[in-house]
């Protein structure tokens, strides 16, 4: 069976310097500063409800409030939220590499996220 996300995808489509752009938005609309703590929400896609009760299982070992997993028509997704995190450059980037790996061990991808805001 071929894979859900391809490693040509998986070596492509990582956008580390997405991370920059979003803070450097947040912090010019919501006055977002890098010692901030904030909670990221999260979207990971796969083509099995298996393969993101695994994930489940992974994020909420990190401590990560799974949302809800559910199966639409063209995939599977999972939602989840963070623990507080600061909002560097570095740190939110750290996070972002480790969840496209953890994803694509299992075949599955990080397909979007965002900053939540108080």
């Amino acid at each position: 069976m071929a894979r859900y996300f391809t490693e040509k995808e998986f070596k492509t489509e990582l956008d580390l310097n997405r991370v920059d752009q979003v803070l450097k938005q947040l912090s010019a609309d919501e006055d977002l500063t890098p010692d901030q703590e904030n909670c990221i929400e999260f979207f990971v896609m796969s083509n099995t409800l298996d393969k993101l009760d695994e994930m489940d299982e992974i994020l909420e070992g990190m401590g990560y409030d799974v949302d809800s997993v559910e199966k639409h028509d063209d995939g599977c997704e999972l939602i989840a939220i963070t623990t507080p995190m600061k909002m560097d450059s570095e740190t939110v980037k750290s996070w972002y590499k480790n969840l496209w790996n953890e994803a694509y061990k299992l075949d599955c991808k990080l397909d979007g996220w965002h900053v939540l805001i108080d």
